[in-house]
């Protein structure tokens, strides 16, 4: 009988000392996983700004370089026939570099669709 009451206050002391040792563990489980959903929004948000600030900027780019083109068009000689044919592998570039970022983004889209099905 002395045995068990010993045993259980034992017991009871282990639990009081261990306490803070499983409370931190509790709280940094739980931390970790409020963290990591927070963190993947937070990515998300961060990622759609960015990248539509890089669009912008793409965009401008193309737009400049059709314009230019089409200037270029209108008073074709043998002095503009280098810049058009460099100026066309330019836009050519853009275009291909837009095509590029609308696929992986198309394909991250899936892959998350696919992740959370």
């Amino acid at each position: 009988m002395a045995a068990e009451a010993a045993s259980r206050s034992s017991d009871m002391f282990d639990e009081i000392v261990m306490a803070e040792e499983r409370f931190h563990g509790e709280g940094y489980q739980e931390g970790y996983a409020e963290g990591s959903h927070v963190g993947v929004v937070e990515g998300r948000r961060y990622g759609s700004l960015h990248g539509a600030k890089i669009g912008s900027e793409i965009g401008c780019y193309l737009g400049f370089a059709l314009t230019w083109r089409c200037l270029l068009q209108k008073c074709m000689d043998e002095k503009n026939s280098p810049l058009l044919v460099n100026l066309s592998d330019r836009i050519a570039t853009i275009l291909s570099t837009i095509l590029m970022c609308v696929l992986v983004s198309f394909l991250y889209c899936i892959s998350l669709f696919c992740s959370v099905s």
